[in-house]
């Protein structure tokens, strides 16, 4: 029998308000943008991590810690393959925010973005 990956829908999605809530208390919890390190050192919200970085922290990670997932917009995959990734290596407490950077700035929220040397 083969295993087959976690269902998006099994993924608890978070809102725009949640989630800013959370990073204006200082919650602990990974906010990860689902892209690799070229396009999150493009554009991120602050205090994220890229998925690339992720990889080398994830075996020393608790499998309850709170991880916060969310990628360019409500049309990008990458967010749910890599919540459904995470859940599928045993992590218990995943979350999706689906609107990603669009739904973050559309509300004029700051975005880190990239900006080259002059």
């Amino acid at each position: 029998m083969t295993a087959t990956a976690p269902a998006v829908a099994e993924v608890e999605a978070i809102s725009l308000g949640e989630l800013y809530d959370k990073l204006q208390r200082r919650d602990i919890f990974l906010l990860v943008m689902a892209m690799d390190e070229p396009r999150f050192e493009k554009a991120h919200i602050e205090g994220s991590t890229s998925w690339d970085s992720l990889q080398t922290t994830l075996d020393r990670t608790d499998r309850d810690a709170e991880i916060i997932v969310y990628c360019t917009g409500p049309d990008c995959a990458a967010s749910k393959l890599r919540a459904a990734a995470l859940v599928a290596r045993g992590f218990t407490n995943v979350r999706r925010f689906a609107g990603g950077l669009t739904e973050w700035n559309q509300a004029g929220l700051p975005i880190v973005e990239w900006a080259p040397a002059a």
